[in-house]
Formats: C-alpha cells, sequence, structure tokens
C-alpha cells in the first residue's frame, strides 16, 4: 500500500547548553522596600490608576536586607496594577550581578505559574525563575510578591551565553512583530526573521522554519503548552522569540504566568499560530512525547523544585493568615492529578515502563482507539478508527494490532509508532489503512525506533 513506510531511528536528546541556569532558592532571602518621596509616590499611584496604565518611571531607592541601590521603578503592564520593573541605576551597580528584576504580586495562580516557571528553568527552557519576597513601600503594609530577573541583555548572556540576539515579540496583530535589538544592524536582520515567521505561519509551510529551529528545545515548550492543557489553564498567547545570530536558532521564551483569556488568543494568533507549526513537524512531536514522560516524572512533591518553593512560603507565611502552604498544596495537588489516576501517583521511583504505559493508555482513550494491555503488550482491539490530527505512540510495550482494525486518516495526518509492533491481520480480517478522503493522501503510518532498535511484524495489512 503506498503511503507506508517504516524507519528505524534512534534519538538523543540535546539540552539547550547554559552556563548555569537560574534556580529558585531554598528559602525566603529578600525583604524587600521600595522608598520614594512623597511626590514619585503619588505619580506612581496616580499612573497605576489610569486606563490604560502608564508606564512611566519614578526615581527611588530599594533597600534588599541590609543593602540599598539607587532605583528607577515603574508599572509593566497596561492593565496589572501589583506588577512593577525595577532597575538599578549607574554603571557597574548590580544585586546578585543583576540590574534588572520584575516584581508581581503574589496570588494562587502566579504561584502555580511560578512553579511551572521552576519546572522549565530545570529543564533548559528560556523562562524567568521567581523567588517569593517581602515587599513594601515605604516600610508600610508588606505583601507578598514573586521577585524574578528581568530576561534581558544581562539575564541572556549570564545564564544562556546569548550575546548577539533580537527579541521578535507579538504586536498583538497577525501582521506584525515587534523586534528589539542593541544595534541597527541586529534590528534589521531580526526584522526579516520576524517576516520569514509571518509568511511561514501564513502559509502554513513549516519547512521555511526548519533551519532555525531547535528540535529539542522547541519539543519541550510544546510539552508544556499541554501542561496547561491538562491543567485547564488557557495557554499563553503574548510569546516573545529570542533569535540567537551566533546560533542561527530561535528559542521561545517560556513563561507560566502569562496566562491569557481565550479571546486574547484569538487576538494573538500568531504566537499561537507558530506554536501549531511547530507542533505540525513529526520529529518535534515525537520528541514532545518522549520528553512529557520525563516532566511527567518530576510532578512530585518529593521534587527539589516543589521543596523549595514550599520552604519560602513556610518562611513568609509566619504570622501571616492570608498566605500560607495550602495555596502551594492546592496548586500541586492540581499539578499530580494529570488526567487519570494511573498520571496521578507518579514518583521518582517510578519506571519508565510505568509511565510510558500510562501515557500510551491516555493517548489512545482521547482518540477512542479500544484497547487492552496483557503484560509487555498493549493490543488494539478490533474496529474502525478515524485519525483526524496526528497520533504518536510511544511505549516501552509492544503494540499490537488485531484482525478487524480499520485505521481512516485524515488528509496529510500520520501515526506513529515509537515502540516494538505487531500488525495481526489474517485471511479474513486485514488491517487496513486507508485515506478518509480519497483524492487527499494521509501523511505516513510508520515505526521509528526504539533505542538501537524495533521490531516489526506484519500479517494481512
Amino acid at each position: 500500500m503506498k503511503n507506508i513506510y517504516f524507519a528505524i531511528t534512534i534519538f538523543s536528546f540535546y539540552l539547550y547548553g547554559c552556563n548555569s541556569s537560574p534556580e529558585l532558592t531554598s528559602s525566603v532571602s529578600e525583604f524587600i522596600t521600595v522608598e520614594l518621596k512623597k511626590k514619585p509616590l503619588k505619580k506612581l499611584e496616580e499612573y497605576g490608576n489610569q486606563i490604560p496604565i502608564n508606564n512611566k518611571w519614578v526615581k527611588g531607592n530599594l533597600q534588599i536586607n541590609s543593602k540599598r541601590y539607587k532605583i528607577k521603578i515603574k508599572h509593566t503592564d497596561a492593565t496589572i496594577k501589583h506588577q512593577y520593573r525595577v532597575k538599578l541605576s549607574g554603571p557597574g551597580i548590580y544585586h546578585d550581578l543583576s540590574k534588572d528584576f520584575i516584581l508581581d504580586k503574589a496570588s494562587n495562580s502566579g504561584i502555580l505559574g511560578a512553579l511551572i516557571n521552576s519546572y522549565a528553568v530545570a529543564n533548559d527552557l528560556i523562562a524567568p525563575s521567581s523567588k517569593l519576597v517581602a515587599f513594601n513601600f515605604n516600610d508600610e503594609i508588606i505583601n507578598e510578591y514573586f521577585w524574578s530577573e528581568r530576561i534581558a541583555k544581562d539575564f541572556l548572556e549570564k545564564y544562556y551565553g546569548i550575546t548577539n540576539y533580537a527579541i521578535i515579540g507579538n504586536s498583538g496583530t497577525k501582521k506584525n512583530y515587534k523586534v528589539k535589538s542593541k544595534n541597527d544592524s541586529l534590528k534589521s536582520r531580526g526584522e526579516k526573521i520576524g517576516e520569514l515567521l509571518i509568511e511561514a505561519v501564513a502559509s502554513k509551510e513549516y519547512h521555511l522554519l526548519e533551519n532555525y529551529i531547535d528540535n529539542s528545545y522547541i519539543a519541550k515548550l510544546l510539552a508544556f503548552r499541554d501542561l496547561y492543557s491538562e491543567l485547564n489553564l488557557t495557554n499563553c498567547a503574548a510569546i516573545k522569540i529570542i533569535y540567537d545570530f551566533s546560533r542561527g536558532r530561535l528559542y521561545p521564551i517560556f513563561d507560566g504566568n502569562n496566562f491569557t483569556s481565550e479571546e486574547n488568543i484569538k487576538s494573538n494568533d500568531l504566537a499561537n499560530g507558530l506554536l501549531d507549526l511547530f507542533a505540525s513537524d513529526m520529529d518535534i512531536e515525537i520528541e514532545k512525547e518522549l520528553f512529557k514522560t520525563t516532566l511527567y516524572k518530576q510532578l512530585t512533591k518529593e521534587s527539589y523544585l516543589y521543596k523549595s518553593l514550599d520552604a519560602q512560603i513556610s518562611e513568609l507565611s509566619k504570622g501571616n493568615n492570608t498566605f500560607n502552604n495550602e495555596y502551594l498544596n492546592a496548586q500541586f495537588t492540581t499539578l499530580e492529578n494529570l488526567n487519570s489516576n494511573e498520571l496521578s501517583n507518579v514518583d521518582q521511583s517510578t519506571s519508565d515502563t510505568e509511565i510510558t504505559s500510562n501515557i500510551t493508555s491516555e493517548i489512545l482513550k482521547n482518540r477512542n482507539i479500544k484497547f487492552e494491555i496483557l503484560a509487555d503488550t498493549i493490543i488494539i482491539l478490533k474496529g474502525d478508527y478515524s485519525i483526524d490530527k496526528n497520533l504518536i505512540i510511544s511505549s516501552s510495550k509492544t503494540i499490537k494490532i488485531n484482525p478487524g482494525s480499520n485505521f481512516l486518516l485524515a488528509p496529510d495526518v500520520s501515526v506513529l509508532f515509537h515502540s516494538d509492533i505487531i500488525i495481526h491481520g489474517n485471511k479474513e480480517e486485514h488491517v487496513t489503512i486507508t485515506n478518509s478522503e480519497p483524492d487527499k493522501p494521509f501523511g505516513t503510518f510508520a515505526l521509528v525506533g526504539k533505542g538501537n532498535s524495533a521490531t516489526a511484524v506484519i500479517d494481512y495489512l
């Protein structure tokens, strides 16, 4: 049958090289006071009450524990009142080798976003890494904020070794991207990359971008997008992309705090169109599914990421009845209860076999494919199965397809097995793979190697 091939491929993960990823600290180490005189304080309050919020700077001082710095501070968002950007003033002035920070008021959703960000950082995505701090203006009411280094020049160079780059940001329309860089030459080159992104999304032609993509990085990013969906959260639309001229690669910035509304997603369809375009590549989809088995194993209260944030909350919430560990426990319980009971108890001792089997089961259930598991074999039962989007099955168990199983694949849709496979048709009942639309070919129905080898046994296909 045409449109069917079997390929054996060996995949290895490339961890995006960085000098030293930013980490969530183990406890609250910062008690931060912003000191503003009467006039600049009044101005900042006035700016925050304007619609949209005015993002003008005011000058003041910053005290972090016993250290004091001259700063300028402003609101960072047109709609979020309690989110600030703080920049240390003066050449050569740094705090912990940084001088540009974001302060974001802590909340239930903020805790979840900060925790997801910390997992993203631990898995080598470019993302802000937050820690909880006690923050106030002029030694008045203390509030809990997330303090993170702003993703800019110093951050990218220090943690990721990126020095020559352009930041391509969604402008809120599907026809334009805003580009920032340190000089006009790089900005001009970045604008050309932005134009290429627009063309690729509009034409839905992934091949226009494939030479600019780090597959492992994008696969991880898409796995985290799937995690949003698992948590019934809206995907992040306001995506910024680093184009690293030295490596010739695009690296979207991940930010778990940047959730948005469905309406806003529709108005920012260029960013989401770009993610969908990445997801259309089979190699990336395979790596994404494989990485998800690693990611899900990390979602345990035994992980150092959970423990570090838990310790921060414990210290910060002393004597505070409105902010405590119950927030973190509630949100983390949501993380642990992904999809089904099969995934909810995953911990560090769970074997890769169990993880991949659980995920394979969920994939088959979600596609309404009937199956049963016997020992080391997942058996796809007799039935008619319409496949309207790419299906990737990655399992350490053997996949067996029973006689009378009929797969109808939509145009350009593929089915890939990252496992051993037995297609067990017979004279009376073949296993069939056909186009759902006769005049439009499907993609592929293929075996991709598991480890160093894979086995395929085919009868009456």
